[in-house]
């Protein structure tokens, strides 16, 4: 159902007034969307009273209200002022948590310098309060402490340019974690890919303590991954008037729709793979078509998925083993044999019989199976059919940065294809083949010169069915 789709999703909500708010709480219940964050943007956001129009309207919600010390600490004379707010802001919220309805707060230094009581010596001191219960705050020292405690979310940002300022992130997240009053992290949205899926596998072995003293118990934590919506708006908003601390690269902001889509659903998915929740940041979903795009979105997160699943399927059309010959040069040819049990018509046969244009003696020397970017797979695979009648075949994958127009891969786009010929390649190796994998600037030019190499006389691929290759 579509409902099920968004389980995981969470939507930052943007609205003007309490009676938008509940229009907007209302538009998102007939989605089966009851989880929410409520930014803090000013000293006097009345951040309870929106979470209690939330749970007016909603029997079941999990509501995040956003908590920045930069904001809420204006004013405020001393260190033990600033933490009395926040003290007295989680009692509040803490209270607010009974039956199906949830509430965290995602507590947030703000941007440049963080002053005497930043997020760590928060989490240090909500750790001491929490130990001394009878010293709730300044504002509320004779009263009764609650039993509901709201769960604490901490941001981190694994998108820094420089490693002095990354590897000065991952510090301070460590030093919140030790708290162990951190509930959720929270992940600033970025577009580079490969620092996305290595901070991921960080927190993952986190998750585990693997990377914790150990005397340490693990650190509870789940993840969620903030997310833009890649609409022409919002891109235009990041090139001319980025916000701080955003880091987007030149392909998410060239203003190609198409490539903005890729990166997102790229993100979707290690956020997937992950076990993380997604946040979708304000302003981005506000209409019907806005939730459209979320779902296509989430579609095309699903179908990549589950595209990469049947990469690594075994296939059992056919079956290959190593020959004892080796060629001279260094590429090495194996032998592919059909595994179709002779005494059962059928049984595990190829589907295609041999290319009437290929000779017998053709069938008798090497073949090539080329292996293009769209057709990174070896199930359903016509050419590795025609191709397996060979005595011997290489697979073959050539990559001209320079032949990809505007339908090649580009950007996040090129990060899938290579973690897909890593999997066919795992696949064919479990076979006795390996992958001959070459970068080049003309494509054609480096084929001729391989079948030359290896004397193959035939190659096989598949047509593209891209706009170009139509």
């Amino acid at each position: 159902s579509s409902q099920s789709n968004f389980k995981n999703v969470r939507i930052e909500l943007f609205f003007k007034d309490n009676d938008e708010l509940v229009q907007r709480t209302q538009f998102f219940k007939k989605y089966g969307i009851t989880s929410f964050n409520l930014v803090n943007k000013h000293v006097k956001d009345p951040i309870e009273e929106w979470v209690d129009v939330i749970q007016e309207e909603l029997v079941d919600c999990d509501i995040c209200a956003h908590f920045s010390l930069r904001y809420q600490k204006k004013g405020r004379r001393n260190v033990d002022g600033a933490y009395g707010v926040f003290s007295d802001f989680c009692a509040s919220m803490g209270q607010k948590c009974s039956g199906g309805k949830d509430v965290e707060i995602l507590l947030i230094s703000g941007a440049g310098n963080f002053g005497k009581l930043d997020s760590v010596e928060t989490l240090k001191r909500r750790k001491e309060e929490r130990l001394q219960p009878k010293m709730i705050s300044s504002s509320m020292m004779m009263t009764p402490t609650s039993t509901n405690h709201p769960r604490i979310a901490v941001a981190f940002n694994p998108f820094f340019p420089s490693r002095e300022e990354d590897e000065k992130e991952k510090q301070r997240l460590l030093q919140k974690l030790q708290t162990h009053q951190v509930s959720k992290v929270y992940i600033q949205f970025g577009t580079n890919i490969q620092r996305l899926h290595s901070s991921l596998e960080w927190l993952t072995n986190l998750q585990h303590n693997k990377q914790g003293q150990d005397n340490e118990s693990p650190f509870n934590f789940t993840i969620c991954g903030s997310i833009f919506l890649p609409t022409s708006k919002l891109i235009a908003q990041q090139k001319f008037r980025p916000w701080k601390g955003v880091y987007l690269c030149g392909d998410f902001l060239s203003g190609d729709l198409h490539v903005a889509k890729d990166i997102v659903v790229n993100m979707l998915k290690l956020y997937e793979e992950h076990g993380a929740e997604i946040l979708i940041e304000a302003p981005g979903v506000r209409n019907e078509k806005d939730m459209e795009l979320v779902k296509m979105l989430l579609k095309e997160r699903d179908l990549v998925m589950s595209r990469d699943n049947k990469v690594g399927e075994d296939d059992d059309v056919f079956m290959m083993k190593k020959t004892r010959k080796e060629k001279s040069n260094k590429i090495v040819v194996k032998d592919i044999k059909n595994s179709a049990d002779k005494s059962t018509p059928g049984k595990n046969s190829l589907k295609f019989k041999p290319s009437p244009l290929v000779s017998q003696s053709a069938l008798e020397a090497t073949a090539i199976l080329l292996f293009g970017s769209f057709d990174v797979r070896l199930r359903d695979n016509e050419a590795l059919q025609l191709a397996s009648h060979h005595s011997s075949i290489i697979p073959v994958f050539l990559w001209s940065k320079e032949e990809q127009q505007k339908w090649g891969v580009r950007g996040a786009i090129e990060v899938v294809l290579k973690d897909a010929l890593q999997n066919l390649s795992g696949q064919l190796e479990s076979h006795g083949l390996r992958l001959i994998c070459r970068n080049t600037i003309d494509s054609t030019e480096e084929l001729a010169s391989l079948c030359k190499e290896v004397g193959a006389k035939t190659v096989y691929w598949n047509r593209e069915q891209t706009t170009e290759s139509r």
